[in-house]
């Protein structure tokens, strides 16, 4: 009794994979890029706003076990234009073929960045939040990837008061290059030098109390050549 029990489980479960198979189908397709037709490594696509797929580095993708019917196919990738394709019809034991051109994303308008308010950026600003520009970017105290890894690695630091505009650690003299006023800040990554327009984060080995005008000079020297 109990062979003959097992043996109908199993031909009722080959009978439902069969039946699946002849209610499903796939959808398959490429991801190229229109101006040279280059494979887009990496591409996610979704089906009816689910994630299923990635391309390879040829291109290709891959949705098996897609219920017969009609969907809704989006392509997404980092650095190129969103795209999708309605009314994509799916039938029971067949491969649809979704293939996908997409063109560079590009920006029409300017990006904002936002920034919680720190005396790295600016001290007198009281504010819960600051908008930077793109030469303020460029003035931030990191220079390589590698200084900002090792910044952000840091813990915060914490302010004396909230909302309240910390004075200068040490007042080191007039730049001799621009002839600006150097100072020693607190800002929430650790110490830095500042003439007013640039700013430069102190180095390894480099600490508030023994910087000198001259050292700090060739700080801030450096990072302008470097934001040039």
């Amino acid at each position: 009794m109990s062979i003959r029990l097992g043996v109908l489980c199993v031909a009722l479960l080959v009978a439902a994979s069969a039946a699946a198979a002849q209610t499903n189908g796939s959808i398959t397709g490429r991801v190229r890029q229109r101006e040279g037709g280059q494979p887009v490594l990496g591409a996610e696509v979704g089906l009816d706003g689910r994630w299923l797929a990635q391309t390879d580095s040829a291109g290709f993708y891959r949705m098996r076990e897609v219920r017969s019917g009609w969907h809704v196919v989006t392509m997404r990738a980092i650095g190129f234009d969103t795209m999708r394709r309605d009314s994509v019809l799916v039938r029971a034991g067949q491969v649809t073929v979704v293939n996908f051109t997409v063109a560079v994303y590009t920006i029409e308008q300017p990006i904002v960045v936002e920034a919680y308010a720190d005396s790295i950026l600016d001290p007198s600003l009281v504010a819960t939040v600051q908008r930077l520009t793109g030469d303020e970017l460029r003035r931030f105290p990191v220079t390589t990837l590698e200084e900002a890894v090792a910044l952000f690695a840091q813990p915060p630091r914490r302010r004396g008061g909230k909302g309240a505009a910390r004075g200068p650690l040490k007042e080191l003299g007039a730049d001799p290059a621009s002839g600006r006023p150097i100072v020693v800040r607190d800002g929430r990554f650790g110490p830095y030098v500042t003439d007013g327009e640039t700013n430069a984060s102190l180095r390894r080995g480099d600490t508030p109390e023994s910087v000198t005008v001259e050292r700090a000079s060739e700080l801030l020297a450096e990072r302008r050549a470097k934001s040039a």
